[in-house]
């Protein structure tokens, strides 16, 4: 967790984690794209979630090593520097691709919206966008599937 611009680890976080945050250990980080370049340069993959054409489809990762997930707030996604930290994007399939308008992630004056903000069914029945804990869920558990599928 980010030490700057996240929410505190206070009783409220606990009970909005089902008790999860009581059963493991939690750290944070000063600078979050100092904490993940290192990450990267030790071995890593780091994944940043957005909504670009350029994003692999996260039904297609194949998780071959240890990874970090990162996921950007419901407001404007991924920050600039944090993005740039990352060495793979994802995207959830099933939404329209390739505008995220205001930087990565983050919606903006063309109507649309990133994953990771609330958003609407559109006219072709597909989500524009989704809470972030669901974008999460849903990428956590490709992830996990296909780490499984590699063992």
């Amino acid at each position: 967790v980010c030490a700057k611009n996240s929410a505190p680890l206070s009783p409220v976080a606990s009970k909005a984690s089902s008790g999860a945050l009581e059963r493991m250990d939690v750290r944070s980080v000063g600078v979050m794209p100092r904490f993940l370049t290192r990450c990267v340069e030790e071995g890593w993959d780091v994944f940043g979630t957005d909504n670009s054409a350029d994003a692999e489809a996260v039904t297609d990762v194949k998780v071959l090593k240890p990874t970090v997930v990162v996921v950007g707030n419901e407001g404007a996604g991924l920050r600039t520097n944090v993005r740039r930290a990352c060495n793979r994007m994802v995207r959830i399939e099933g939404g329209p691709v390739g505008h995220s308008a205001r930087g990565p992630g983050g919606s903006g004056g063309d109507g649309t919206e990133s994953l990771e903000n609330p958003g609407v069914v559109s006219g072709n029945d597909t989500v524009d966008s989704l809470n972030v804990s669901v974008a999460a869920g849903i990428v956590l558990h490709a992830m996990l599937t296909s780490a499984r599928a590699s063992e």
